[in-house]
């Protein structure tokens, strides 16, 4: 809600400043699921960032934001509400409605972010 009501342009990080590795983070996941679904190790991309510790600042800055859940418990209650939704057997994760904020910036449709991609690789 912060970013909707910011005249900053974006994008902002608004992720947890804890590192973690991805395969740290596929083991938490794991653990906190109870799931096995292995783990396969691939050649890393050439541009895969070698810093897994999103820089915050400008959220805290522009937006007087930070985390105030850890990772951990991020993901317990993340896990626990997928689970919720999987038990009343809803096909669509329902999502709360969030009030409705003015805008400060355009948003450009997916049509025009279409023919702006179309017409950059003809």
């Amino acid at each position: 809600m912060r970013m909707l009501r910011c005249r900053h342009p974006g994008p902002v990080n608004l992720g947890n400043p804890e590192e973690l590795t991805v395969l740290e983070l596929a083991g938490i996941v794991s653990e906190l699921t109870g799931a096995d679904a292995g783990i396969r190790f691939v050649p890393l991309p050439q541009d895969d960032p070698t810093l897994r510790r999103p820089d915050i600042a400008l959220a805290r800055s522009a937006l007087g934001w930070e985390p105030h859940v850890d990772v951990r418990e991020g993901l317990r209650r993340t896990i626990a509400w997928f689970r919720a939704q999987a038990e009343l057997g809803t096909s669509q994760p329902s999502v709360p409605s969030l009030p409705s904020v003015p805008s400060q910036r355009s948003v450009p449709s997916q049509r025009s972010v279409s023919r702006e991609r179309d017409a950059i690789s003809a």
